[in-house]
């Protein structure tokens, strides 16, 4: 169905082109004629002026055998333009294709052009028209539709449906605007009578459903259920189709697809000539019962016939085909031992099937029991492969993380020993200048100190302005001296750092309690912040059956003193930032380990971001203010613990919650160098 409305579609199209080219051409042929030269006016074409009504018409007109038409315009011929004149000769022009179009397409009931400058021809005339110019017609949709501001594109347009008076039969005009060059100059249109578009769509052959053909307008063009000639009033589809049919039923079906919405079944298609719509709607049970009346005989005799077929089949089948082959089914399920009377009563065609069958589930059983020996013996292999391997790779990850540890402590050590050298070279040639600026710095302020007695002993000689001058210059310099002499030995302390850094302690090695060690500097850093009202929470974890090692106890000391010092420094710091419920800690823990002892020193600080920890054991890295630190305390503990007692320092840290140094010391020392 939905293939021959396409047809039906096609060939309707082929209709509305006959007439869309035939505007088209008049168009062409049109812009053609004013785009030449001015031609002398044809002299059997006499213009007349008609006295006082302000309109000239032609002058040659005869009643319906007149071979021109009618053309009529307002004002007077003495005033028409040159660019009018030609317009008109255009106009006459187009005469000799509208006579072939007319005698060609019955169709086709008048021509007509219609100027902006003010003149209408018409062809052929008739006498029910008078010769008058009627502005009105520059109201009319034709018109309209072809001025630039509604047809942008210059495209052939169709009208909607109208009742002519003088055909007294519906028409529509097919037009198109005329320009010359980029310039309006009117419209030119072809009226057609509705009877070869009534006469197509009676021509197709629908014995259900209704078809039809509308316009933009939904004005109904053709109606397969209104016989020819029997119309001559304007429908539109909503008063026609079925009351159960809702409108919108028609926009909703795509495209030239034959669809079911509801109850019916819809057919929309557009045409390529003109802006209509090929439409077809039939009621879904006409169509099932014209279905059923078409194939009921056929599918009777089908039936009878398979109903036949299949009993005969089903004998052969079953005494041929389904008893040998589900015998053969169990034959399988059992493995190939199905019992030897069961196979007597095989015909010969299966007989071979089934001794091939109980063949290979003999072979079959024992190349599985061949296999599952063989899986079980590299099971076994695989095992004890996969334990070597598990073990060798353990070995292999523990000896190259040994590797990446030691080749770290190493690259360290080696740093550390440089800049040791170049600290011990640094720190030798400034000490000696440094005694100089140290000792002379004390012998200015003894100077200045009786340079302040004799200006006392003067005082009375002297003038008070001057007294007042030498007195508090005296002052100053005393001052400077005492702040040469504090930053000068200041300095002298770095100094021994540097050296203590350089050359290591010449401490012998001890056996120490490692834990009272821990509590003596513990207890001696947390005086020293006591004294300025400063006193964290001090929480102790230690191993209760950790002995005494072999350490050297005063560089370990400092080492836990440094750290000690470090981490009240920090909690005093965010101390002062009045944090809601922070309470300062410092947490030191000890593990007792088979052959090292472990330290953990923690406290809830700042803790530090990791462009600082990766610095932190470098010499003279600080992050404590200018003069609060030297930057040598942590370098000079990673050298003690590291290079000294070959042990481990590391660090855990996170930035705003805490900090941990964890040192491990080999408990034989000895053993360990």
């Amino acid at each position: 169905m939905n293939l021959r409305l396409l047809e039906q579609t096609q060939a309707f199209n082929n209709v509305l082109r006959v007439r869309y080219d035939a505007v088209k051409a008049m168009q062409r042929q049109a812009r053609k004629f004013l785009e030449q030269e001015l031609q002398m006016f044809s002299n059997h074409l006499e213009m007349k002026d008609i006295s006082g009504k302000n309109t000239y018409y032609l002058a040659t007109r005869g009643g319906k055998g007149n071979p021109y038409g009618l053309l009529v315009g307002q004002g007077h011929t003495s005033n028409l333009k040159e660019a009018t004149w030609k317009e008109l000769q255009m106009a006459f022009s187009l005469m000799p294709l509208v006579s072939v179009l007319k005698n060609s397409i019955q169709s086709v009931t008048g021509f007509h052009y219609t100027s902006k400058n003010d003149f209408y021809f018409r062809y052929p005339w008739s006498e029910y028209q008078d010769i008058k110019f009627d502005s009105g017609l520059y109201k009319k949709e034709y018109y309209l539709r072809s001025i630039p501001a509604n047809n942008r594109e210059d495209k052939v347009f169709w009208t909607d449906v109208f009742l002519s008076p003088v055909e007294n039969a519906l028409l529509v005009t097919c037009a198109a605007p005329i320009y010359k060059g980029m310039s309006y100059q009117g419209v030119v249109g072809i009226d057609f009578t509705l009877d070869s578009v009534d006469f197509f769509v009676e021509s197709l052959h629908h014995n259900q459903g209704n078809f039809l053909v509308i316009n933009d307008h939904n004005t109904v063009i053709a109606d397969l259920a209104v016989h020819e000639g029997s119309r001559k009033e304007i429908a539109h589809l909503e008063n026609i189709i079925p009351q159960d049919l809702p409108l919108e039923h028609f926009v909703k079906v795509s495209d030239a697809t034959l669809t079911r919405l509801g109850d019916y079944w819809i057919y929309v298609a557009h045409t390529s000539f003109a802006p209509w719509q090929v439409i077809y709607y039939v009621e879904n049970k006409a169509v099932t019962m014209t279905t059923f009346k078409n194939i009921l005989p056929s599918l009777l005799l089908v039936i009878l016939f398979t109903t036949i077929f299949l009993v005969v089949a089903n004998r052969l089948i079953a005494r041929e085909f389904i008893t040998p082959a589900s015998l053969l089914v169990r034959h399988i399920e059992k493995q190939g031992k199905i019992k030897e009377s069961e196979l007597k009563a095989i015909s010969e065609p299966w007989a071979p099937w089934f001794h091939a069958i109980s063949n290979v589930f003999g072979e079959n059983k024992a190349l599985v029991e061949k296999l599952e020996k063989h899986i079980d013996k590299l099971d076994d292999q695989v095992a004890k492969r996969t334990l070597d391997l598990s073990k060798k790779n353990k070995q292999l990850e523990q000896a190259f993380s040994d590797l990446k540890k030691a080749q770290s402590q190493i690259i360290t050590q080696e740093k550390l020993a440089g800049l040791g050298s170049l600290t011990a070279g640094i720190a030798h040639e400034i000490r000696n200048p440094l005694n100089f600026i140290v000792n002379f710095a004390e012998n200015s302020r003894i100077f200045g100190e009786e340079i302040s007695e004799g200006i006392h002993n003067i005082a009375e000689k002297l003038d008070k302005t001057e007294r007042e001058t030498l007195l508090e210059l005296s002052n100053h310099l005393l001052k400077n001296m005492e702040k040469i002499n504090e930053h000068g030995r200041r300095a002298d302390a770095i100094v021994n750092s540097m050296l203590t850094h350089a050359h290591g302690g010449k401490e012998s090695l001890r056996s120490t309690n490692l834990q009272e060690l821990l509590d003596e500097n513990i207890l001696l850093g947390l005086a020293s912040f006591k004294q300025k009202g400063f006193t964290p929470n001090l929480r102790r974890h230690y191993a209760p059956t950790l002995g005494e090692i072999s350490v050297y106890p005063q560089d370990l000391g400092r080492v836990f003193l440094n750290m000690i010092n470090n981490a009240c420094y920090i909690l005093h710091e965010k101390s002062k930032k009045n944090i809601e419920g922070y309470s300062p800690q410092i947490t030191v823990t000890t593990l007792d380990d088979p052959d090292s002892v472990t330290i953990k020193i923690r406290d809830n600080g700042l803790g530090m971001t990791s462009q600082v920890k990766k610095k932190l054991f470098e010499p003279f890295f600080t992050t404590k203010p200018t003069g609060q630190g030297t930057g040598l305390g942590l370098s000079l503990s990673f050298e003690i613990i590291v290079r000294q007692h070959h042990g481990k320092l590391s660090l855990d840290t996170e930035l705003g919650k805490f900090t941990e140094f964890v040192i491990v010391l080999p408990k034989n020392l000895r053993k360990a160098a």
